[in-house]
């Protein structure tokens, strides 16, 4: 308990440490990426010059920790680090396209979809070896249909955490409290064990800096990888639709979206003021504060509800 710890402070203060570096790194080489235009107007006028892809220091620490810890305390497991690289190397190239293009927009919503499919799929047939997914412990699935079933949560709680970032410390301090519970919740194998406290330390360091207001932005390399480790951590711990309870508001932001969408192609009117839903509610006059800390609030419970409400269904 201890050792675990003392390594959570470690990588705390590596990952603040080289945050602060890059932030430094970024101003001077004016590498600030366009912002979003679809976010309410004060997001794009307060926050156009805050330096973002912060994302790619939380792959270096991962990098770091996995091969540094893995060699000392752990064998290896390729599939634990290939999703959460692979994924995270989608939301990185999209970030350099940003950048290189001086837009707000990189990879087309297509493409972005094409690559995880390519992606995840492979890691599900031969990285999670289940022969079958049972939802509430009486439903099976076919082999063909869990695949499916698998890849379209993995791919939803990925671009719902991508979607969620969009207000400072949001998507990472959703992210704190879903990792933290699975741990404490949860007897993790030592690769998930360990996998799981990096990623803490990590998102901690980050929180440092992204507190409102932020002093940098995790981009999409950085929600890609809050994505794919939540993904991975609960797939390869063999409850897979458990991320959908511990990703309580991720997918409740994921929701609005398509209600949103659906209402407009539909009956041609808008539902919500702009979606996702934490737009909505600043275009209501909340303050961005408010705005996360009563969606904390409400992840708290509702994981806390819904996980214990699976966990007695399944008695």
């Amino acid at each position: 308990m201890i050792q675990n710890l003392l390594l959570l402070l470690i990588i705390v203060v590596i990952t603040i440490f080289l945050i602060d570096l890059w932030i430094k790194k970024i101003k001077k080489n004016k590498c600030i990426l366009q912002q979003k235009k679809y976010g309410p107007n004060i997001n794009i006028d307060i926050k156009k010059n805050t330096p973002s892809i912060g994302g790619f220091v939380f792959l270096v620490v991962f990098l770091i920790m996995y091969f540094f810890l893995f060699e000392i305390k752990i064998k290896k497991n390729i599939y634990l680090l290939y999703l959460i690289f692979s994924v995270t190397m989608i939301g990185l190239f999209d970030d350099y396209l940003k950048y290189k293009n001086n837009s707000s927009e990189g990879l087309s919503s297509f493409s972005k979809f094409f690559l995880q499919i390519l992606i995840i799929v492979p890691w599900i047939i031969y990285g999670i070896s289940l022969n079958y997914i049972s939802l509430f412990n009486n439903i099976k699935f076919l082999y063909i249909n869990e695949i499916i079933i698998s890849s379209i949560i993995s791919i939803g709680i990925i671009n719902a955490v991508n979607i969620t970032d969009g207000l400072d410390g949001l998507a990472g301090g959703l992210y704190f409290i879903s990792i933290s519970y699975i741990v404490l919740k949860n007897d993790l194998p030592i690769d998930l064990l360990f996998c799981s406290l990096i990623n803490i330390g990590i998102i901690l360091g980050f929180l440092w800096y992204n507190c409102n207001p932020a002093e940098i932005f995790m981009g999409d390399a950085g929600s890609h990888f809050l994505g794919a480790s939540l993904v991975t951590i609960t797939f390869m711990n063999g409850d897979g639709f458990y991320v959908i309870f511990i990703g309580f508001f991720y997918m409740i932001e994921l929701a609005t979206v398509i209600i949103q969408l659906f209402f407009i192609y539909i009956f041609k009117r808008k539902i919500f003021l702009m979606s996702p839903i934490h737009h909505h509610f600043q275009l209501l006059g909340w303050k961005e504060n408010k705005i996360v800390y009563r969606f904390i609030i409400i992840h708290i419970l509702g994981m806390i509800l819904s996980d214990s409400l699976v966990r007695w269904y399944t008695l």
